[in-house]
């Protein structure tokens, strides 16, 4: 399974190897993976992300980007992926923070937001805070 990056070590660990392209102009949280992991650990399970290299799926790391909307309103957004599951050679883009990256690695890995209607996970106060 050469090429595999997200990999079940055990039935409770995960380990993602990932790469970092850091477009931020200056130097990233050194803490930003170990903390984002800490974000996707829940529940009995361990998510390890490591930096690595060599890895085929790249954190772009990016300033926030803010935009106007059709109605004239300001949308700030702090990161982006394309939802497609593709946890092995994908990328997501994300502002340097652990909760922000931990999003929008959840959405790359196809999970959506705990309010879309298609979330199997129970739209409560704790679990929103997750």
């Amino acid at each position: 399974m050469e090429g595999l990056e997200a990999v079940l070590i055990n039935d409770t660990t995960i380990e993602w190897r990932i790469k970092i392209d850091n477009k931020l102009g200056t130097d990233y949280n050194k803490t930003l993976l170990q903390d984002a992991s800490a974000i996707l650990s829940q529940n009995g399970m361990t998510v390890n992300i490591i930096e690595d290299a060599e890895a085929k799926f790249t954190i772009e790391l990016a300033k926030p980007v803010a935009k106007f909307t059709a109605d004239g309103m300001i949308s700030i957004t702090n990161g982006y992926n394309i939802p497609d599951g593709n946890i092995y050679d994908g990328q997501v883009t994300s502002k340097d923070s652990p909760r922000t990256l931990a999003h929008e690695l959840r959405h790359k890995a196809s999970l959506p937001h705990i309010f879309a209607e298609t979330s199997k996970v129970e739209n409560t106060k704790e679990n929103q805070k997750n």
